[in-house]
């Protein structure tokens, strides 16, 4: 049996109840918040205000206006829990088209391979094997909102079959669809400079409660909020060195203290809240006050160091409160950009990136990603 698929879809469901310890701010859905290509990888889960390429685009879709290629496709794999599960993996491409009046439209497919599942009854007779997966499709609209700022709409529908309809003990379970979006904002500096400054904020994931069976008032979805910079240097205008930061926020509610009976001593009912009103109240809801809320932010650092706009290498580290989940992750990276193909007239680029990890156990860890990117070569259109 893949016992992690289910426990996936079981931490979920209980994600509200005294089961966590730790009170971590926790959603479903939650391979929507890896790292969505190999350079984000590389630079600890984080770049999103890096300088924009054709490789990493889909970590800031409001990067698009800035890039010099009027369309792209790329395709990214990732298989999660390496060494651990081997059926289990995540799949995307993405691909843009720009617009004549600055702005540009986008879409993907990501593809989440949960593996295969024993099903068993309470007996352990086998009642077969399930394959779990999910699929998300996502389309989006970016635009220039002034010389230097970008912003970007994506909508994305959702079709999640973790496990069958089936009956696990007092649990009916089903599959789910449902429906989210995402805000992003980015901020390029004067690249002409020798040294600039880039910006970004993103939330992620906004949406409405999912159920996966009997649980009426669903669970949150993984609504998380960035905000990131990127300080940028050139070197005898050929090589380029980029310091990345970033901060990570979940925007659901931190779960409330429990008493001996199971009542809320601290904090607030999350079965009372919204998924809309969470986003706000998110900001304020740890029992613990505001230096709980600090310890539930997660940051990304990176160095990215571009040789004559063609090779390229990463280091980054995730660090992840040791009081709200303690994970941490090195991770290394590198890629060639710009490569001519078909007499010049695409361009192609390849990045891979891996993460180890250095905390408590994460997917993440011993794990690695490879992200395949072709453009058209604007100087030969």
């Amino acid at each position: 049996m893949r016992f992690l698929s289910i426990f996936f879809l079981c931490f979920s469901i209980v994600a509200h109840s005294q089961v966590n310890l730790r009170r971590i701010p926790l959603g479903t859905l939650d391979f929507l918040l890896y790292p969505s290509d190999a350079q984000s990888l590389g630079l600890g889960m984080g770049g999103f205000a890096t300088n924009p390429t054709e490789s990493n685009w889909m970590t800031n879709h409001a990067k698009i206006p800035f890039l010099e290629s009027n369309s792209s496709i790329n395709v990214v794999y990732n298989p999660i829990a390496n060494g651990i599960i081997a059926d289990m993996g995540l799949a995307r491409i993405n691909a843009y088209t720009k617009l004549k009046n600055n702005s540009s439209f986008n879409w993907g497919i990501q593809y989440f391979d949960g593996g295969k599942i024993d099903l068993r009854d309470d007996d352990g007779v086998s009642n077969g094997e399930f394959s779990s997966y999910t699929l998300a499709i996502q389309t989006g609209y970016s635009m220039k909102l002034s010389k230097k700022i970008n912003g970007g709409l994506t909508f994305r529908y959702i079709n999640s079959h973790l496990l069958p309809k089936h009956q696990f003990g007092q649990y009916n379970i089903r599959p789910a669809s449902t429906l989210n979006t995402d805000l992003s904002l980015y901020y390029q500096g004067d690249r002409t400079k020798k040294h600039y400054f880039n910006g970004a904020a993103v939330i992620q994931n906004i949406g409405p409660k999912v159920s996966f069976g009997d649980e009426k008032k669903g669970n949150f979805q993984s609504t998380i909020f960035r905000l990131g910079g990127a300080y940028n240097l050139k070197i005898q205008n050929k090589d380029l060195i980029s310091l990345n930061l970033d901060a990570h926020k979940m925007l659901v509610p931190t779960p409330p203290l429990y008493g001996a009976e199971g009542r809320i001593i601290k904090g607030k009912n999350l079965y009372n809240t919204s998924s809309l009103a969470a986003i706000f109240s998110s900001l304020s809801d740890a029992p613990n006050g505001f230096s709980e809320e600090l310890s539930e932010i997660m940051i990304s650092a990176g160095l990215e160091f571009t040789h004559a706009n063609k090779l390229i290498g990463r280091i980054g580290y995730f660090n992840d409160p040791k009081s709200k989940g303690n994970r941490k992750l090195l991770t290394i990276g590198g890629g060639l950009q710009n490569l001519s193909l078909k007499e010049d007239k695409w361009l192609m680029n390849f990045d891979v990136s891996t993460s180890f990890g250095l905390g408590d156990f994460t997917p993440m860890n011993h794990t690695y990603m490879l992200t395949l990117s072709f453009s058209k070569n604007k100087k030969q259109q």
